[in-house]
C-alpha cells in the first residue's frame, strides 16, 4: 500500500513538471507540504506568495509554494486561516473563492475597500442592485438594500469584523438567504400615492411614517427592516409595513364606500384642506357659506312654526293651575332630594326651579352660581335670542340677561392699568402655584384703529373717548399745547378725541396664558409717548411675579422709535434688540423683538413692490 502511495505523488509530481514546463517556468523539484503545517505559518506563507503570471520568470520555491497551499492544504484550515488587511482578503479570495452565486466582486483602486454586489434579473430582463456588503479597511462591514444602509448591528448573530474567509462566508450566505421587504407594492395603493403626493402622516399629520419609494415603486415605513430573516414560513414583507398594510387598506374602504368623499369641494366631504388645491378651498368655502345661508333660513321657518304652534295649542296657566303645579312640585321635592345627591347639577337645578316658582317676583331670586355658569354657557351656545325665547316660554325660569351681565362684566373697562386687572392676571396664572417657567412672560403691543366718538359711561359719570396715555403723558401734551399756543394763537385748546387704541398684551412663552391687559385710547402715536406706559406695565409685572423676557411689537415708525430711545448713542446702521431691565432682582434683559407675521408681510409688500427695499 505505501509502495502504491508513493508512486502516486510521483506521477502526480510529474505531471505538475510537465505543465510548468509548457506555461514557460522554470521548474525544479515540487516539494509537498504535508498538512501539518500550522495557521500561522499558512498566513505567512500567503502573505509572501504573489499570484503567478503567464509568461513570468519567477523562482522554482515560490512556484513550489503556491501549488502546495492550492492542491496540498484542506480548505476549512485556508478558510478559518486570519486576515490582516484587505489586500491579504483579496489574495484569498484567489486561491479560494467564497463568494455565493449572483455576487460580484468590486474593488477600487487603490484598495480603500472591497464591495460584493448581488444583481437580480427584473421583468424587462435587464439585471439590477438589490444588495451589497461593503468591507471597510479596518474589516468592519456595512449591507445597503437598493441604495438604503443597514449596519451591521442588525446581524447579531454575524461577526462585527471580518477577521477570516469563513467570517466573509458566513456573512455572504445570510445576506443571500435573506429576502429583501417588498413594502406594499400593490396597483390598488397608487391612488393613495397620487393623493398624498408621496408621503403619508400619522392621525395628528405631523409625523410622517411612511414614503413612496419611487426606485422600487412600493410604499415602505419609515422604520422597515429592508432585510427579513430565512424563516420556514414564506414571508414578503416586514413586521412594520405588514401593519402598515392593514392602515392603507382601511384607507381603500373608506375610499371605496358610496357616496362618500366623490366630491372633495362638497359641504360634508371630511377631506382635509391640507389636500386640496387653492381652487377647491374656494369651491369648498362657497358650499360652506350656501349650506350656512340654507340653514339660517331653515332655523327661522323653525322659529316662526313654533311660535304659531305656541299661539294654537298653548295654554295659559292661570293662578289655580300654578298652585296645582306647585303643590305636585312640594310633594315630590323628598323623591328628588333622595334621588339626586345635594351638591349636583341636578338637585341644584330642581332647588332653583322650586324656589323661582315660589316668588311672586323673579327679580327677587338670588340664584346658584352653578346656574349662572350654566346659563351663561347655555346663552353662549344657543344665542341672546335663543336663550330669551326660553326663557319667556315659562316653560323653566332662568336669570335674566342683565343679571349674566354683572357676572361677565364684572370688571368695569377702563383706560389704563387697574389693581383689579392684576389681580384677574394673577389669577388666571395662578402665579402663587404654577412652576417656575410659567412665570416667563412676552409683553404685546399693537395699535388698532377706532371711531372717533365720545361716550357717556352712567356708572361712572365719566365721559370716555379722548386721548388718555397716562398722567405723565398727558401732562406732557398739555405743555406742548400751551407752548404750540404762545406761537399759534389759533391753535385748539380743546381736548383731542381719539383714533386708536393702543393695547397690551401679556402672553405666557411656556403656558397658554394670553391675558389683555391695558388699553390706551391715542392719537397720533409715537415713540416717545409709548415710553412711559410700556416701562410701567413692565414694573407692575415684575411686582406681581412674572418675569418679562421680551417685547414684541410691529414694524411702525413710532415702535422703531422707541426701540431707539433706549440707546441714543446708536448709529444709523445700528440694531438695538435689548436693554437692561432695571426692575429684575436677576440681571436680566428687556429682548426687542418684531413680530414675524408682520415681518413676512413687509417682505411680500417689498417683493410685490419694485420700489420698495427690505434695508
Amino acid at each position: 500500500m505505501g509502495r502504491r502511495l508513493r508512486l502516486s505523488v510521483h506521477r502526480k509530481n510529474e505531471f505538475r513538471k510537465k505543465r510548468a514546463r509548457r506555461r514557460g517556468y522554470s521548474v525544479a523539484v515540487l516539494p509537498l507540504l504535508t498538512v501539518s503545517i500550522s495557521l500561522q505559518k499558512v498566513a505567512l506563507l500567503e502573505q509572501q506568495i504573489p499570484v503567478p503570471q503567464r509568461q513570468t520568470s519567477v523562482s522554482s520555491s515560490h512556484i513550489a509554494e503556491h501549488f502546495t497551499l492550492r492542491l496540498s492544504l484542506p480548505r476549512n484550515l485556508c478558510e478559518q486561516a486570519p486576515i490582516s488587511s484587505l489586500n491579504d482578503l483579496l489574495r484569498r479570495l484567489r486561491i479560494l473563492p467564497v463568494i455565493p452565486e449572483g455576487w460580484i466582486n468590486v474593488t477600487p483602486v487603490p484598495v480603500n475597500s472591497v464591495s460584493f454586489l448581488k444583481l437580480d434579473a427584473n421583468e424587462a430582463g435587464d439585471f439590477q442592485l438589490s444588495l451589497s456588503i461593503k468591507a471597510n479597511e479596518d474589516r468592519s462591514w456595512e449591507v445597503s438594500v437598493v441604495g438604503a444602509k443597514l449596519q451591521s448591528a442588525s446581524f447579531l448573530m454575524l461577526p462585527q469584523k471580518i477577521d477570516s474567509l469563513s467570517d466573509l462566508k458566513n456573512i455572504l450566505n445570510v445576506i443571500n438567504c435573506s429576502l429583501v421587504c417588498c413594502g406594499n407594492d400593490d396597483l390598488k395603493y397608487e391612488e393613495l400615492v397620487s393623493v398624498r403626493k408621496g408621503t403619508f402622516m400619522d392621525q395628528s399629520g405631523t409625523k410622517k411614517v411612511a414614503f413612496y419609494n419611487s426606485d422600487r415603486r412600493t410604499i415602505q415605513c419609515d422604520d422597515c427592516q429592508l432585510l427579513i430573516p430565512q424563516s420556514e414560513e414564506p414571508v414578503k414583507r416586514c413586521g412594520s409595513c405588514e401593519e402598515y398594510r392593514q392602515v392603507l387598506n382601511r384607507m381603500l374602504y373608506r375610499k371605496s364606500i358610496p357616496g362618500k368623499d366623490k366630491d372633495k369641494t362638497a359641504s360634508n366631504s371630511r377631506t382635509n384642506y391640507r389636500y386640496l388645491s387653492t381652487p377647491e378651498k374656494a369651491q369648498r368655502m362657497k358650499q360652506l357659506h350656501t349650506v350656512a345661508k340654507v340653514v339660517k333660513q331653515q332655523v327661522s321657518r323653525l322659529h316662526e312654526r313654533i311660535e304659531k304652534m305656541i299661539e294654537v295649542r298653548g295654554t295659559v296657566v292661570d293662578d289655580d293651575l300654578h298652585k296645582h303645579l306647585s303643590d305636585i312640585t312640594e310633594e315630590t321635592s323628598n323623591d328628588i332630594s333622595q334621588l339626586h345627591p345635594e351638591g349636583s347639577f341636578a338637585r341644584t337645578f330642581w332647588d332653583a326651579q322650586r324656589k323661582a316658582l315660589s316668588l311672586k317676583k323673579l327679580s327677587s331670586m338670588r340664584w346658584d352660581p352653578i346656574m349662572i355658569r350654566w346659563c351663561i354657557y347655555l346663552r353662549h351656545l344657543s344665542g341672546s335670542s335663543a336663550y330669551e325665547m326660553l326663557r319667556e316660554s315659562g316653560a323653566i325660569k332662568l336669570p335674566s340677561q342683565r343679571t349674566l351681565r354683572d357676572y361677565t362684566y364684572y370688571t368695569k373697562a377702563k383706560s389704563g392699568f387697574s389693581d383689579e386687572i392684576d389681580e384677574q392676571l394673577m389669577e388666571a396664572a395662578n402665579i402663587h402655584t404654577c412652576k417656575e417657567r410659567d412665570k416667563y412672560v412676552v409683553l404685546l403691543i399693537d395699535e388698532m384703529h377706532i371711531r372717533e366718538d365720545i361716550v357717556y359711561d352712567k356708572h361712572s359719570g365719566a365721559i370716555t373717548g379722548f386721548t388718555n396715555l397716562g398722567e405723565v403723558n398727558e401732562h406732557l401734551m398739555a405743555l406742548e399745547k400751551q407752548a404750540g399756543n404762545e406761537v399759534d394763537r389759533t391753535h385748539s385748546e380743546e381736548p383731542s378725541l381719539a383714533n386708536s387704541m393702543l393695547v397690551l398684551l401679556v402672553k405666557g412663552l411656556f403656558s397658554k396664558l394670553a391675558f389683555p391687559y391695558a388699553q390706551f385710547p391715542c392719537t397720533a402715536l409715537s415713540g416717545e409717548l409709548m415710553y412711559d406706559p410700556v416701562w410701567e406695565a413692565v414694573s407692575r409685572l415684575e411686582l406681581c411675579g412674572f418675569k418679562v423676557l421680551a417685547l414684541i411689537c410691529d414694524g411702525l415708525a413710532a415702535n422703531r422709535r422707541l426701540f431707539r430711545l433706549h440707546n441714543p448713542d446708536a448709529g444709523p446702521s445700528d440694531v438695538v434688540y435689548k436693554v437692561s431691565n432695571p426692575y429684575c432682582d436677576d440681571g436680566r434683559s428687556l429682548f426687542f423683538l418684531a413680530d414675524p407675521p408682520h415681518l413676512m408681510k413687509t417682505i411680500r409688500n417689498a417683493w410685490y413692490n419694485s420700489k420698495r427695499h427690505l434695508w
